[in-house]
């Protein structure tokens, strides 16, 4: 049944119509909240809380930071500027509303770990125990590294687990 109403639609100019009307106003939805700044987060705070996507855009967000932040202590860039960086090539509004908060905690001489623990909205647990492990044995690169490992090893299994239960639906 559903397969003849698709069909069906598709011979009617109207449906057309409809289809590419709401697909223009999706778009458009879409890229107006994408150049606001206050409506991207407040967006990206309503998607954080869909159960399975939420939480694989968390972790994605979060493998790129630590991934990204590893690299550039690894060359040499001051912290200040790798974690700017880094919340910025996360793709999580959060992590780059917050990268000026994180900076001005530094320069004042707390330590960032202090930092993630008072944002635990933002930053998990699991990252702050290691930044503060990798803070406390002048290892933060290596740590780093190992975290964005971790949850890129994380968000994989979570693709593979909604792939793994999608199957039966796509196949049907």
């Amino acid at each position: 049944r559903v397969v003849m109403a698709i069909t069906d639609a598709t011979r009617n100019p109207a449906a057309w119509l409809a289809g590419i009307s709401l697909l223009g106003l999706s778009l458009g939805a879409v890229q107006y909240v994408q150049s606001r700044r206050r409506l991207k987060i407040i967006a990206y705070r309503w998607v954080l809380k869909v159960p399975v996507l939420g939480r694989m855009l968390r972790t994605g967000s979060l493998a790129r930071f630590c991934s990204a932040a590893s690299t550039m202590m690894f060359s040499g860039l001051d912290l200040l500027r790798c974690y700017k960086l880094a919340a910025g090539s996360s793709g999580s509004p959060l992590l780059e509303k917050d990268s000026a908060n994180l900076a001005k905690s530094i320069q004042e001489g707390e330590l960032a770990s202090s930092h993630f623990e008072a944002n635990q909205d933002i930053y998990p647990p699991t990252l702050t125990h290691m930044v503060a492990a990798g803070e406390e044995a002048s290892q933060l690169p290596e740590l780093l590294g190992r975290a964005g490992t971790y949850y890129e090893e994380e968000c994989n299994y979570m693709v593979d687990a909604l792939s793994a239960a999608i199957e039966p639906i796509l196949l049907a």
